[in-house]
């Protein structure tokens, strides 16, 4: 059977990224991410992110997601980039920049990073299962509308990551086994 692709939906640290890995790895997915030509452009203009570091310094020392964790301006440089590429270029910016790379993968897709509902929908409409994360206990401290709107995008399946790590790339596999995805 051929694997859908999928998008990913849910809020910060609820295992979206840990769900892709699964599929990647264990499943023949290959990730995209919205935010990938994204975080190039933040890389390119290497922002201060604290005093005297630099975005591009600190991201080769530490990756992405620990940067986001341990410098919030990271992840405040990423949200106000983001939002404002939609402002200026209209909302399917990054839409259009997926599906134009989404279209030279043969194989099933994984996008980890889905946070707005015209990503959820053009997903929907090229085959993807919109999958959400739903991790219990999870604050919703950052109000940023990249992290607010994610709550409202109607998901195909939910899958709780209520344990550990491993637990959650159980239920993914399940997923996949059950040809939900």
């Amino acid at each position: 059977m051929t694997r859908r692709s999928v998008g990913i939906v849910g809020r910060m640290r609820s295992g979206k990224d840990t769900a892709a890995g699964v599929l990647v790895r264990h499943h023949g997915y290959t990730r995209l991410g919205f935010a990938d030509p994204l975080k190039a452009m933040a890389y390119e203009t290497s922002p201060l992110v604290r005093e005297a570091e630099r975005l591009a310094d600190v991201v080769d020392r530490i990756g992405w997601e620990c940067a986001k964790d341990a410098y919030p301006e990271t992840r405040r440089v990423l949200q106000r980039l983001g939002v404002s590429a939609r402002e200026a270029l209209g909302p399917d910016v990054w839409v259009n920049a997926l599906t134009d790379r989404a279209r030279l993968v043969h194989g099933p897709v994984v996008v980890p990073d889905v946070r707005f509902a015209n990503e959820a929908d053009e997903l929907r409409a090229r085959g993807f299962v919109i999958l959400r994360v739903r991790r219990p206990g999870l604050t919703g401290a950052d109000t940023h509308v990249s992290e607010s709107e994610s709550d409202a995008i109607r998901a195909d399946v939910t899958v709780t990551n209520d344990d550990t790590p491993d637990a959650l790339a159980d239920r993914v596999h399940q997923l996949v086994k059950e040809y939900v995805l």
